[in-house]
């Protein structure tokens, strides 16, 4: 079966990797509205109404354009940063192991400490990115009429649960007013939500690639909860990293969200594991 698959990465400035990305997904400038450069590729104020407001809603600006434009098939979003690689399955099955044996030890000598579990895979030059972008496409084509949502392999705590630790970085007033204008607004979401602040992994980076039904789903109830919670903030007594809380927000959303499609619109889910880009040289 062929499907269509538009995969939009978001810039907000010039970097190494963007004549890649023009070659093989659809580079997309958020914050195009504010910004001084100008990359010549899509801006995110073409059709969006976001794109003033990128300072608050990161990423998200772009998600509004591509809803707004003609769009159809599956869409995506990855970052000038971080891109979805094709699986690993021996990197992932070492860093299970790996937690598991960590968590073995913690409970063996009665330890304290909160553990983390993540995938850290990273590319370091052109050619790998390459080569990366090319396995990408090739395995989407291949294998994602199989699934309607793929998200970033998660995030997994031992010893704490996600609001304790957006708490540690974040506001946490934020986020369980987030939680209560979800619930108000879509009672339906209830039950997730209570499953989702037990639990203890997220995904990151507000990175996805969805069937277009889910990704209207998923962004006209994140952008009207996210519109509310805006109303709501004092920005002004926020310092410049703590005004992106709209963007923080969203990607603990993500996970109420994949439970909410799995469970209410039969979505069949899966992961691919997220690669930093980190572009020490260009060989």
């Amino acid at each position: 079966m062929t499907v269509n698959i538009s995969l939009f990465t978001a810039h907000h400035e010039y970097d190494p990797q963007l004549d890649i990305f023009k070659k093989y997904f659809c580079p997309i400038h958020v914050g195009s509205s504010i910004s001084k450069f100008s990359l010549d590729i899509r801006k995110d104020n073409t059709y969006g109404k976001l794109s003033k407001f990128n300072s608050r809603y990161c990423e998200l600006t772009a998600l509004d354009e591509i809803i707004e434009g003609p769009f159809n098939g599956y869409i995506g979003l990855m970052h000038y940063r971080r891109i979805f690689i094709s699986p690993k399955p021996i990197i992932k099955l070492r860093q299970d192991l790996k937690f598991k044996l960590n968590i073995f030890k913690k409970n063996i000598f009665n330890k304290k400490r909160n553990l983390e579990r993540q995938i850290n895979i990273k590319i370091k030059n052109k050619n790998k990115l390459e080569h990366e972008c090319i396995k990408l496409n090739k395995y989407l084509k291949k294998n994602a009429c199989n699934f309607d949502i793929i998200t970033p392999e998660p995030i997994f705590y031992n010893g704490s649960t996600i609001r304790q630790k957006y708490a540690r970085h974040h506001q946490v007033e934020h986020f369980d007013l987030f939680l209560r204008n979800l619930t108000d607004i879509y009672p339906e979401f209830l039950e997730y939500v209570k499953i989702y602040e037990n639990s203890g992994y997220y995904f990151i980076c507000n990175m996805f690639i969805m069937k277009n039904e889910f990704f209207s789903k998923y962004w006209n109830t994140l952008k009207t909860v996210l519109q509310k919670t805006e109303k709501q903030i004092d920005f002004l007594q926020l310092d410049t990293y703590q005004t992106r809380v709209l963007g923080f927000l969203a990607e603990r959303f993500m996970s109420i969200f994949v439970l909410y499609a799995e469970k209410e619109m039969g979505a069949r889910i899966s992961c691919l594991p997220v690669a930093s880009i980190t572009m020490e040289n260009s060989k």
